[in-house]
């Protein structure tokens, strides 16, 4: 309890005499604030040993304490430094120290600073105001060179802007000339979208170059001409004779895919169809194909049409006789040559007689073969049973079915 006492006693008697101190800094400070401030600063470090003096005793709180004290001091010191002073201060600065006064009202008010210089300071103020007219000279100066270099920009940028669009303009008129329509079109729309301002000048020469371009096609020449016309109604789109003349044109092209379509599914019509109504599957097989799985031995083709899907091409690989041959594979002689076709399983029935057949998706390579055996003179099949084999000729009829079949296909696939 005595030292506890003592401890409040000597923490009473620091802040007693803090309080007489900062009394003390701050009479000062209106006379000399560097002075005022060392004074609080050295308070604040005596105050804070003098409180924490314990602390300094001690080997490891030692150093701590000392730099908490040092750091004390100098935020102090700088707080009170920097603090402005109030007007009655201020006031009475004025007339006991005038540099300090300057000092303290340039941290707060320049312009203020300015006007008292001018009466407590007039060398310096001559000095200030020289500066300030250079300063000033050396901004108008830098704004006269920004303006400037702005200026040449703006200059370069409308120069590139008129090269840029003569450009186009050239390559509209070249366009035209070899008359590509759908580069003219597509720069056209360009030079309309990004040089609105400049276009309007030169859209009447487009539209004579590309008239003119437009009445020297040849007849013949539907596409072309539907697309010259095309483009002259996008730069006069109130014409009605460039509407009409698209129209014209539009409906010649439309006659002529019309006629190309009808001339390439010309396979396909040959084709006999088939519906089955149950699973809306359309059939279509050669008139030349055999009729039923024991009318002959052979190989054909035939196409599988579904409203929604891709057509589909199917092979049947058949065997009819009086006996089994339980057929394992199937083998093509031809050009002297004997090659792999299929091999099994093959599906079997009977009545009368016998049939052995196989119903599959042909693959590329079967596909080449039958295109070969629908054109080789002599080609003949090659049945191989489980002990025997049988060899069958294939038809002229079966060849033509073949034929008939891989051309529909063909045409269905747009390679023909």
């Amino acid at each position: 309890m005595e030292k506890l006492g003592r401890f409040v006693l000597q923490t009473i008697g620091v802040i007693g005499a803090e309080f007489a101190m900062v009394i003390v800094a701050g009479f000062i400070a209106p006379q000399n604030r560097t002075l005022a401030t060392v004074f609080l600063a050295v308070l604040a470090a005596v105050a804070g040993y003098s409180t924490f003096k314990p602390l300094f005793q001690s080997r490891f709180f030692g150093p701590i304490g000392t730099g908490f004290v040092a750091v004390t001091a100098g935020l102090s010191a700088v707080g009170f430094y920097t603090a402005p002073l109030d007007a009655a201060s201020l006031s009475a600065l004025r007339g006991t120290n005038p540099s300090q006064y300057l000092v303290e009202i340039h941290k707060t008010d320049p312009d203020l600073w300015m006007k008292e210089l001018a009466v407590l300071d007039p060398p310096q103020f001559a000095v200030e105001k020289d500066k300030q007219a250079q300063g000033a000279a050396l901004a108008a100066k830098e704004a006269e060179a920004k303006s400037a270099e702005a200026s040449k920009l703006a200059l370069d940028e409308a120069a590139k802007k008129t090269q840029d669009f003569e450009a186009l303009h050239q390559k509209i008129v070249a366009d035209i000339a070899r008359a590509d329509w759908v580069d003219a079109r597509t720069n056209l729309a360009s030079a309309r979208r990004e040089f609105s301002d400049d276009y309007p000048a030169i859209e009447p020469e487009i539209e004579a170059a590309a008239l003119a371009a437009a009445k020297a096609l040849p007849a013949s020449d539907t596409e072309g001409s539907q697309r010259a016309y095309e483009l002259l109604a996008l730069m006069q789109p109130d014409n009605d004779a460039y509407a009409a003349k698209v129209k014209i044109y539009a409906d010649q092209q439309a006659a002529i895919r019309a006629k190309a379509e009808a001339v390439r599914l010309a396979p396909v019509k040959k084709l006999v169809k088939e519906v089955d109504k149950v699973e809306g599957v359309t059939y279509l097989q050669s008139r030349y194909r055999p009729k039923y799985l024991n009318t002959r031995s052979t190989v054909y083709l035939y196409i599988g049409t579904k409203e929604g899907y891709r057509p589909t091409l199917r092979m049947k690989v058949q065997y009819t006789a009086s006996d089994w041959l339980f057929v394992q594979d199937m083998a093509v002689g031809m050009a002297g040559m004997k090659f792999a076709f299929i091999d099994g399983p093959f599906e079997r029935d009977n009545n009368s007689t016998i049939w052995e057949w196989v119903d599959v998706e042909p693959n590329p390579l079967q596909i080449e073969m039958l295109r070969k055996m629908a054109e080789v003179d002599d080609v003949t099949l090659r049945f191989d049973g489980q002990q025997y084999h049988k060899d069958v000729t294939l038809s002229s009829k079966d060849k033509q079915a073949l034929r008939e079949v891989l051309d529909a296909w063909d045409a269905l696939n747009g390679t023909n």
